[in-house]
Formats: structure tokens, C-alpha cells, sequence
């Protein structure tokens, strides 16, 4: 008997052939290609793996599963493989797609263990070839399931390139977006990947950690791994309206935009420079000054790479391994990401000769606004550097792989204008500068399969750099210091289960590290004025314990409960606000907590998770840096985009009563002295558009009717608010307006094509009628005085 598939001889009696395992032509399963995919049962049954990882799968001759050798039904496990099953029928049309939709993931990952014959197979012969593989990885598989089963509380480890914030991202600061077409609804991100002098939220994506007592022996032989790190964090505070984003005032294409550059410190709302370039010199505009900084800015711009990236082969039925990981997919950086400049605004650190492919270039330095200042600190310069606070330094990689892995790290003073080796294989990432800039603390040979290194740290005085220290081994992330960069803190034994890890604390009058909290999934939250931080930690049914402990002596008391991530800290560092989010990742609750208590005060709840591109300018919750008053929106419906407003005041540490002020809020802010609620709402789906408000002493006030969504401003001070609209089709310009608390509004500029709105208060902008490719940038207060001329054919604006 010949095998209909293959030709081979099927000996008597068998049923299937010894060569492809395809059904013998007599007394075998009929072949199933075509389910009905419209009776789910049907199919499931036609498709049915046994669960019982001791026994194979047995059928009747007529083609069903023999239900007495099968899992309990209702099980996980007994579901997973009915969805699972389901998915191999060829003309299955997103059936339990929105409720399942880890299978098509795990499909998709399973059937690429596979050469190319496995797409030709029958329905039953996928599920008889793939059985072996499901059953040698039914634990595996469990596992990860039930990690995915918990929504959100599953993604709050990622070490992430846009992890880097400031530490005001517990106390707002962001910057935006430069420009972009107008007309697209999507908000596009601004603090992304944009540079931070500090970093808040941030933690690493991690497969697996050694937990064996040799595991410092098996580190000396570990393998490097990229510095490439995921882009698993997947939510991340909203800690204020993210202001001036690109929106059309109509639903077709426009090209107006508006950009608030917002301050990276709270107090004294520093100037900015704005960078633009012409043709390929680089220029940066600052304290009424222009000032050519570069000739070379960009020397090879990204060319996508065709071939796709390749995977080392195996054995198409060797499942006792798990599936190679995936080369890390390389990602162009946007130029402005060339450019840092220190809280003050006075100094910047760039890079020119900058090389798209690999994301390097040549670092300078410059003081903005003065000319022939700009000096040159090093060549082939991986972007992802980190400046001290004070501008006095800057640590950066050199001769590094595309992503940032394996490169030398060196320290350049400002001081001395010297730079200093720090050491080698460094990664992105693994460095960073402690508080007030006085020490260095990095990780090297870092490895990235157990995700340990060893931990070092430099003292920084008067420019000149100390013989770094060796802290610990198997280190897993670096935090930083206390104020006197004395006391560090790092993370180590990072649980590749409930993705937590062990935070540590070490100083010279501890002797050893101090173990501070074991469960934690957020980084700390550092005071600068006092010898403390705020952590979570004891992970528990998805939630964490809210911590303060001290930088001293590691002792922590425990002040709240149900903590997913901790938002902002109040300017005097005596509380913070953090949220929780429900079991299904759909929504947070707000809380506040200070050093004094020992539970959260609820302060709102179901606020709408909006962590989608159309929404990363929409504020959900505001709260002022005094912690006074806060406002947000609850049950935000995507169908309408709005929810209802609610404004709640905090005295004294205890949370008040919430007041409804709008029940079609679009997005809030409020005033830095909490007295006003400035609000959009009423928002028009067909013409995207939105009316502004202002909520005082108990009364809401009109100001601005007929805004493109997005396209308005909220200023730092809290006094006025920047927007724009008549956009006219037949010169793709709109006019520019500012409108005070009160409702006064000015006419700041008529036919532009784009503006920013700057933290000092000045408004950027250019028109570009002729659409050729150079014009005119100007710049003018928000009440439309003192209007001057920046420079002329500029190219384009690298940043507002």
C-alpha cells in the first residue's frame, strides 16, 4: 500500500506512514480541510488536542476525539487547546481573536519551529506534528500563560529606551514633538525617546536569572549579549497634559502644528534653545542669539536595511530548547535625539557627524547663545548619553554596536574639558551619574542571558575622577544615590515568574549591602532633600506595598497598599500619588499617600488606561506640585472621547470630596497654585475639534470654541493657553491665538504653518506658503509683542 502523500510503502495494518505521518489511504481519520468555521463546537472537537501529557491523542474512525481520556472540561488547559485547535482551520475568520488573542502569538511562534512542508499540512497532521512539541512544553507554556492572564500587571518591566525622564516625571517636565503633518489624529509621542537628565520608571525585560550558588563562576564564562533593550512598558505616567501635539482642525490632511516645549525643572521655568537647521549646518537660537554650532549636523542618514534579519537553524522536531530569541530589530533614532541640553538650558551636548545606521556621531559641547564655544569631546559617540544635573559632565559610549552594547565608557568634565576612561564593555543604559552629579556608578560585563554585571562606582570632585570602586557582583540594575552620592542602590535576583527583583542598599557605615525589599517592580523614587526614597516592594496578587525607606540604613516603613506604579512626588517630597490598576488593565484608580500614613486615600478611580498613539496627549489626571487639588477624568469612552470631570482638593494630608465640573471632558490640566482647571471638552468627532475651558472658584468659563484637538497649548505658569485655527485649504496655514483664564484672547500671528509653544513663553513659529524647502522661523511673546526674525532660509526645526 503506497502512501497517497509521499509514495512510500505504508506497511499492512498501519494507519499512518512511517515517512510523513500521513493518514494510510484505508481504515484511517478522514483529512479535515475544510471546518465550518461558523459552528465552533464542531469544529473544536474536529481539531481537539488531548491535554494528558502521558498518552497521545486518540480518535475515533470517524474522525472525533475519544472524550474519555480528555483534560476536565472548563480547565485552562482544556480551553487553551480547543482555541488552539480552532486556529488551524484554514478558513477560521478571527474567531475568538478578542478574547485570545496569545494563541494567534504563540501559533505564529510555533509554526516558524517549522520548515516550509508544515504550511502544506492538513489541519490534522499541524496538530499531530505539533503534539510532541505541546506536550515537552506544557509547563513552559502554563507558566507563561499565566503571567499574560493578568493584563497589565505583567508589563511593568521593560528596560526600555524611553525609559529615560526626568526625575520631575513624578513632577511633569516633557518635551514634544518638533513638528509633523498636521491632520493626523495620532498624538504623536514626545518624551519617547527624547534625552532626560534623570531617569524615574525604569526596569529591565528579563527571560531568566541563575539562582544556583555558582552562579559567580558561570558569569566569568557568560556570553555577551546586545545591549538592545525591549519595548515592554507598555504604560507610563501621564503626570500632566503633554501640551501642543499635531492635530488637524479638520478631518482632512492640514499642515499647522503647535509643540509645547515643557520645562525640565518645576521652578524658575528656564529658556530653552531651539535648534534648526540649514541644509546641514546646524544652528541653536538662545537668549535672542543665533549661533552656528555644527556644519556637519547629519553625515549618513538611515538607509533600511532589505534583508531580513536571520535566526540560527535547528532541528524542525527538537523542542527540548527553547526557540532562539529573535536579533534584536534595529530602530533609526530621530535627530532631535542628537540633541541634550542641561535643566537650565544654559549649555548642550550634542552630536554631529551623526551616522543614522548605527546611531552614532561625534559629541560637542557648547554654551548656547555664545558663538565659537562649541567644543569637541569625542568621535564615534553612541547617542545615549547622560549629563550630569548641573551640566559639570557627561558620561557617554564609545565604539559600540548598533545597539549601544559592549562599548568603552568615559567621563568628560566641563570643568577641565578633559575626558577620563571609565571602563570597557559597557552597555547602554547600565551608567548613570548619582545625585548632584558627584559620582559615577556603571555596570560592566554585563550578561545578557542572566542579566548580571558587576557594579562599580567613581567619585566625581571638582571634575577629577576617582579609581572606581567595585560594589557587587550579579548586579541587575543600577538606581543611584543618596544627595551625597555616598549610599548607592541597585537591584539584584531579578524573578523571571512575577518579573520582580531584590532592591539593595550599600554605604561605608553598613559594611554589607543591605537587602531593602524583595518584590519590587517600579524603581525608586529619590528625595533630594533628605536621606530617603520611596519603593515598591512584597509583590502580592499583582499588587506591591508602598514604601519609605531610608538611604541610611535600608529601614522602610510601609505606607500603602495596592501599588502598581508610583506618578509623582510632591515638591515638598513628603508624599506621593500612585495608582493601581485593575484586573483587567483597563483602568487605574488614583491614590495619596504620605510619610505619615499607613494606607492610600483614594483621590479618583476608573480613570481610563489611554495608552494607544491616538491618546498620548490626552490628560486623564492632574494633580499641582503642592498636591493641593488634582482633577480627572473618569470613564473615558473611546466612542465619543470623553468622560466626566471631576475636581477634588487635598488639605492637610486628607483627601476631600470630588466635584463634577463637565461630563464631556476631553482633557485636563490644572494651574500650578491649583486655583484654576483649564479643560477641553465637547469634543466634535467629525471635525475633531474641541471647546477650551477654565474652571474657577466654583464657576467654568468659556474661552476658546471651535480648537483643533491638540492643537492648543497649555503655558507652564498657568496664566494663558496657546491654540490654533481657521485653517485655510488653499494656503495649509491657520492663525495663532493665546486666550488667558478669564477669556481674553489675543491674536498672536496670523498664517502659520507651524508653531511651539516654549516653557519661557515664547511661541516659534514659521509659514511655509511657497512650499518650497526653506523659510522664515520667527518668534514672539504669547500676547503677539516684540515679533523678530530668528533667521531665514532655514531647512527645518530640529527642536522648538
Amino acid at each position: 500500500m503506497k502512501c497517497e502523500k509521499c509514495g512510500a510503502d505504508i506497511p499492512a495494518g498501519a494507519k499512518t506512514c512511517p515517512k510523513c505521518n500521513a493518514a494510510a489511504p484505508q481504515n484511517t481519520v478522514p483529512q479535515n480541510k475544510n471546518v465550518n468555521t461558523t459552528d465552533k463546537n464542531k469544529s473544536a472537537s474536529a481539531g481537539k488536542k488531548n491535554t494528558n501529557s502521558n498518552s497521545n491523542q486518540k480518535l475515533t474512525s470517524s474522525g472525533k476525539i475519544n472524550t474519555s481520556e480528555q483534560a476536565p472540561s472548563g480547565t485552562e488547559d482544556n480551553e487553551f487547546d480547543r482555541q488552539y485547535s480552532l486556529m488551524f482551520e484554514s478558513n477560521q475568520s478571527n474567531v475568538g481573536d478578542a478574547d485570545y488573542e496569545i494563541d494567534e502569538s504563540l501559533k505564529k511562534k510555533r509554526e516558524a519551529r517549522y520548515d516550509d512542508s508544515f504550511a502544506n499540512m492538513t489541519d490534522d497532521e499541524k496538530i499531530k506534528a505539533l503534539e510532541a512539541a505541546r506536550l515537552a512544553r506544557k509547563e513552559r507554556r502554563e507558566k507563561k500563560q499565566a503571567k499574560r492572564s493578568g493584563g497589565i500587571f505583567s508589563s511593568f518591566s521593560g528596560q526600555d529606551k524611553e525609559n529615560k525622564t526626568v526625575k520631575e516625571t513624578v513632577e511633569t517636565g516633557e518635551r514634544s514633538d518638533s513638528s509633523a503633518p498636521f491632520g493626523q489624529r495620532s498624538h504623536k509621542a514626545a518624551g519617547a525617546a527624547e534625552r532626560k537628565i534623570e531617569r524615574v520608571q525604569s526596569s529591565s525585560d528579563i527571560s531568566t536569572v541563575s539562582g544556583s550558588a555558582d552562579k559567580s563562576d558561570a558569569a566569568e564564562k557568560r556570553p555577551k549579549r546586545s545591549g538592545k533593550r525591549s519595548k515592554n512598558f507598555k504604560v507610563s505616567p501621564k503626570t500632566g497634559l503633554i501640551a501642543g501635539v499635531i492635530v488637524a482642525v479638520l478631518v482632512i490632511a492640514v499642515v499647522i502644528a503647535s509643540v509645547n516645549m515643557a520645562s525640565k525643572v518645576t521652578a524658575g521655568i528656564p529658556a530653552t534653545p531651539t535648534v534648526y537647521a540649514k541644509d546641514n549646518s546646524l544652528y541653536s537660537y538662545y537668549g535672542g542669539k543665533s549661533v552656528e554650532v555644527s556644519q556637519n549636523f547629519i553625515a549618513s542618514e538611515y538607509t533600511e536595511q532589505t534583508e531580513p534579519t536571520t535566526t540560527p537553524n535547528r532541528n524542525r522536531y527538537d523542542d527540548e530548547e527553547e526557540t532562539p530569541t529573535p536579533a534584536p530589530q534595529f530602530e533609526p533614532i530621530k535627530e532631535k535625539e542628537l540633541i541634550n541640553y542641561t535643566a537650565d538650558g544654559t549649555l548642550s551636548y550634542f552630536l554631529d557627524n551623526a551616522d543614522l545606521n548605527n546611531n552614532t556621531g561625534s559629541l560637542q559641547y557648547t554654551q548656547n547663545g555664545k558663538k565659537n564655544s562649541t567644543v569637541k569631546i569625542a568621535d564615534n559617540v553612541y547617542y545615549d548619553i547622560e549629563i550630569a544635573e548641573d551640566g559639570s559632565g557627561v558620561l557617554y559610549l564609545t565604539d559600540t554596536d548598533e545597539f549601544g552594547a559592549g562599548g568603552t565608557l568615559n567621563f568628560w568634565s566641563n570643568i577641565s574639558k578633559k575626558a577620563v576612561k571609565l571602563s570597557d564593555n559597557v552597555n547602554i543604559g547600565n551608567f548613570r551619574f548619582g545625585q548632584n552629579g558627584n559620582s559615577a556608578l556603571y555596570i560592566t560585563e554585563y550578561n545578557g542571558e542572566y542579566f548580571v554585571g558587576d557594579l562599580y562606582l567613581a567619585e566625581i570632585t571638582k571634575g577629577e575622577v576617582a579609581e572606581a570602586k567595585k560594589i557587587e557582583s550579579d548586579v541587575y540594575k543600577i538606581f543611584g544615590t543618596n544627595p551625597t552620592g555616598k549610599s548607592v542602590v541597585y537591584a539584584k535576583n531579578y524573578n523571571t515568574e512575577n518579573e520582580c527583583f531584590e532592591i539593595y542598599l550599600k554605604n561605608d557605615n553598613l559594611g554589607e549591602p543591605v537587602m531593602v525589599t524583595d518584590g519590587s517592580r517600579i524603581e525608586p523614587v529619590f528625595l533630594k532633600n533628605s536621606e530617603g526614597m520611596y519603593i515598591g516592594g512584597t509583590y502580592e496578587e499583582y499588587y506591591q506595598s508602598l514604601y519609605y525607606a531610608s538611604l541610611e540604613n535600608g529601614e522602610k516603613e510601609k505606607i500603602a497598599g495596592g501599588l502598581t506604579e508610583i506618578i509623582k512626588m510632591s515638591k515638598d517630597e513628603q508624599a506621593v500619588v500612585f495608582r493601581k490598576a485593575n484586573a483587567e488593565g483597563t483602568a487605574f484608580d488614583y491614590f495619596y499617600a504620605n510619610q505619615a500614613g499607613t494606607e492610600g486615600q483614594l483621590i479618583a478611580e476608573n480613570v481610563t488606561v489611554l495608552d494607544d498613539e491616538d491618546h498620548k496627549k490626552v490628560s486623564q489626571f492632574e494633580i499641582n506640585d503642592d498636591f493641593t487639588k488634582a482633577g480627572f477624568i473618569q470613564g473615558y469612552d473611546l466612542a465619543n472621547e470623553s468622560g466626566a470631570l471631576f475636581v477634588v482638593s487635598i488639605t492637610n494630608g486628607v483627601v476631600g470630596s470630588d466635584k463634577k465640573i463637565s461630563d464631556t471632558a476631553y482633557s485636563c490640566n490644572i494651574t500650578p497654585d491649583g486655583q484654576t482647571i483649564r479643560y477641553a471638552d465637547n469634543y466634535d468627532i467629525k471635525w475633531n475639534l474641541v471647546t477650551l475651558n477654565a474652571y474657577t472658584g466654583e464657576q467654568s468659563k468659556v474661552l476658546a470654541q471651535e480648537v483643533g484637538a491638540g492643537a492648543f497649548s497649555f503655558d507652564k505658569t498657568g496664566s494663558y493657553i496657546v491654540y490654533a485655527k481657521n485653517y485655510s485649504l488653499e494656503t495649509r496655514t491657520g492663525d495663532v491665538y493665546c486666550v488667558d483664564n478669564k477669556g481674553k484672547t489675543v491674536d498672536v500671528v496670523k498664517g502659520v504653518s507651524s508653531y511651539g509653544l516654549k516653557n519661557n513663553g515664547e511661541i516659534v513659529y514659521y509659514n511655509k506658503q511657497d512650499n518650497g524647502s526653506n523659510f522664515e522661523l520667527f518668534f514672539t511673546r504669547e500676547d503677539g509683542k516684540k515679533s523678530k526674525s530668528i533667521d531665514k532660509d532655514v531647512t527645518k526645526v530640529v527642536l522648538y
